[in-house]
């Protein structure tokens, strides 16, 4: 017994000192500093560092490189911008696509959820293709259209839509196949910074078979598409996007310039547009246990 109880006194030491330490994270020692605070365009401006941290990261505080906003996901003052290319092919049929955006659609992709909701027609206000009947059509730029007309309050989601409504055949008149082979949409801020809202593969398409389930779209892919399998029987179909927010951006991001492996003394950059930049340099030492952080700003002038 006695000798049981000194094994474990000897592997409670053995845990204390050596498998069971506590291995901390130093604080970096880490500053930065630069010849000058003012400088031309196209001049390479050095800084230099002090200490050697584990990780560095570099925002230059050009639009979308701003430490301030790295965290940040949502500005007021949006406008949202859309334009797409569109191509109708084949077939004679008129006026069978429309374009649709809604505020209050539930989100349920299904045939019940979208008759309840609230669809505003905006067809109008695009430049659809309207080559001729029976030919392989062109393809067709939209325009650019701002959608903040119809939309009630910008914080919140919004979805937008195509609509397929075909007719069965009369007297040779066959429904028509719709392409679309461009699709962008993006918030333009105040500031003239620009943020990708949806593109044709990221817009989060889902079709909604209304009437006919033998026609459907064709999801990206490279392209946008309703081609008709069947004309003889009506055919009502949807193709939706996902939940779009209009004040919605990217945070901004910095560049690591060094890693752990590295040992780095200066820095270079040159800036390609005159302005006034907050320089931010954020140094990390990071381990399993945790990380600690240094951040140093620098103000810089760069003119013509």
């Amino acid at each position: 017994m006695l000798k049981f109880k000194y094994i474990i006194l000897f592997s409670l030491l053995v845990c204390t000192n050596y498998a069971c330490q506590s291995y901390n994270v130093d604080t970096p020692h880490f500053d930065v500093s630069i010849l000058d605070q003012q400088y031309k365009v196209g001049d390479s401006i050095i800084f230099y560092f002090e200490g050697n941290p584990d990780i560095i990261t570099f925002y230059s505080g050009e639009s979308g490189k701003e430490y301030q906003y790295r965290e940040r996901t949502f500005l007021e003052g949006a406008t949202v911008e859309l334009d797409f290319v569109s191509r109708v092919l084949w077939g004679s049929q008129p006026n069978n696509l429309r374009v649709k955006i809604s505020s209050d659609f539930s989100g349920i992709y299904d045939v019940e959820s979208v008759k309840e909701a609230t669809w505003q027609d905006i067809t109008e206000y695009f430049i659809l293709d309207s080559s001729a009947a029976g030919t392989s059509g062109k393809d067709t730029p939209s325009g650019t259209v701002q959608l903040n007309q119809f939309l009630e309050d910008m914080s919140n989601p919004f979805y937008f839509a195509y609509q397929y409504v075909g007719t069965p055949v009369v007297n040779g008149a066959m429904q028509r196949t719709w392409r679309f082979t461009r699709f962008n949409m993006i918030s333009a801020f105040e500031s003239g910074s620009k943020s990708q809202l949806a593109s044709l593969t990221t817009a989060g398409w889902i079709q909604v078979d209304v009437e006919n389930p033998d026609n459907k779209w064709t999801l990206p892919g490279t392209q946008l598409q309703f081609a008709p399998n069947g004309t003889l029987s009506a055919s009502e179909d949807w193709v939706i996007t996902k939940p779009l927010y209009a004040a919605k951006i990217s945070p901004d991001t910095g560049v690591a310039i060094k890693n752990y492996s590295q040992k780095k003394s200066e820095f270079g950059y040159v800036f390609k547009e005159s302005g006034e930049y907050v320089v931010t340099f954020v140094a990390s030492n990071t381990t399993y246990e945790g990380e600690k952080t240094v951040v140093k700003e620098l103000k810089i002038s760069v003119s013509d």
